[in-house]
């Protein structure tokens, strides 16, 4: 760092400290994929109208108030620069089930860049993912300030939370209860529960399916399909349940964390490290391959790739989910974007496959309303031995 340099660093903290006082802060500071440098600083008490009224006739900044509901918020541009002060509403200070789980990851940043694209800001509207990192860590990090809790016990708590929801939401599903699918948490639910009633319609007269979800992160689905078959609330008899991930040692410790929260399940869940690109020959012993919001992290030819590899490794069942987006949406990663015409023309480039998916369409929650956009749900033909 050159000497003007560290100088305005120096009267930036001296002007935080005379905006906030000793209130505790999260804060990153960092050179943004995009281009701008980017100074996030999460608070513990803000009011952004008085700042606001103070620098909004400078001349050289551009600012803006957001209020939203997990943003009270000030942002400020300044050449190349921008900046971003917030602090949660009281009511997202809190620790409960339906507040404090894996939906709040990408709540505030969803916020961001749709205030971004109602005011035509360049910088909000086109957000990457290290943004999107930066606003999560920096949100949690101030509850936990607040609770005075290290990063541990919170991700312990958001985990055990975040599976509790799933649970209940899958009941209440059941139940013909609706959910709200707006959040990540809630979208998801959803998508699980209407892929377990395909696979029992696709499964047919299977009597017992092993199930492996390729790509599984931090493995809600695979631990819902565990204790809904301990509790027999699964539609289908499953022998087995596998996932993978590039990264293993997440999801293992995750269920280890969970397990020891909510007890250890009987249907036990496999733990495999998988290559898209050669996976290991026991995702061939799956009856039913899962791979859900995976292929939109790829570029188009790598994720065409990918999902033939899949295929070729499908014993009976695939099952594929993406979001459907206009572009790639770039906060979360994405890389290409889908629309229901190209999921259906690559399925019909593969070899001895039947799209059952207008047919599950129909069949399968016929009177539920949420969105059944972004599936493909693939059976292999019976081979002819003659």
């Amino acid at each position: 760092m050159d000497i003007e340099s560290s100088v305005g660093a120096q009267y930036l903290e001296l002007l935080k400290e005379m905006l906030f006082g000793n209130y505790k802060r999260a804060e990153r500071v960092f050179r943004s994929q995009a281009g701008p440098m980017v100074h996030i600083c999460a608070i513990q008490k803000v009011e952004p109208s008085s700042i606001y009224n103070t620098i909004a006739k400078t001349p050289a900044l551009k600012s803006y108030i957001i209020n939203s509901e997990h943003l009270n918020a000030l942002y400020i541009e300044f050449y190349d620069n921008w900046f971003l002060f917030y602090c949660p509403p009281d009511s997202k200070i809190n620790l409960g089930v339906d507040t404090f789980n894996q939906s709040l990851d990408s709540a505030a940043i969803q916020e961001l860049t749709a205030f971004g694209k109602e005011h035509d800001i360049k910088n909000l509207k086109e957000l990457q993912f290290d943004i999107f990192i930066a606003m999560y860590e920096t949100y949690y990090e101030l509850i936990g300030y607040t609770f005075l809790l290290n990063e541990d016990q919170l991700n312990r708590i958001k985990l055990v939370n975040t599976y509790k929801k799933f649970y209940k939401n899958y009941i209440d599903l059941s139940a013909e209860k609706s959910i709200d699918v707006s959040t990540h948490v809630g979208s998801f639910s959803w998508i699980y529960y209407f892929e377990i009633h395909a696979i029992k319609l696709m499964a047919g007269e299977l009597s017992s399916l092993e199930i492996h979800d390729v790509a599984t992160n931090t493995g809600n689905f695979p631990l819902l399909l565990s204790q809904l078959a301990d509790n027999h609330l699964l539609p289908f008899n499953a022998k087995a349940i596998c996932c993978s991930d590039y990264n293993e040692v997440t999801p293992s410790k995750i269920f280890s964390t969970l397990q020891d929260s909510l007890g250890i399940f009987n249907c036990q869940i496999r733990v495999e490290k998988i290559d898209l690109w050669e996976p290991k020959p026991s995702l061939l012993n799956a009856d039913v391959i899962i791979a859900n919001d995976i292929l939109e992290h790829f570029t188009d030819s790598d994720s065409e790739a990918i999902f033939h590899t899949l295929w070729m490794n499908t014993k009976n069942i695939l099952i594929i989910h993406v979001p459907i987006e206009d572009t790639p949406n770039r906060f979360y990663g994405h890389f290409t974007n889908f629309t229901n015409d190209r999921l259906f023309a690559w399925a019909a480039k593969l070899p001895s496959c039947e799209n059952l998916t207008h047919q599950i369409m129909n069949s399968v929650c016929p009177n539920v309303n949420y969105d059944k956009s972004g599936f493909l749900f693939l059976k292999r033909k019976p081979s002819l031995n003659i």
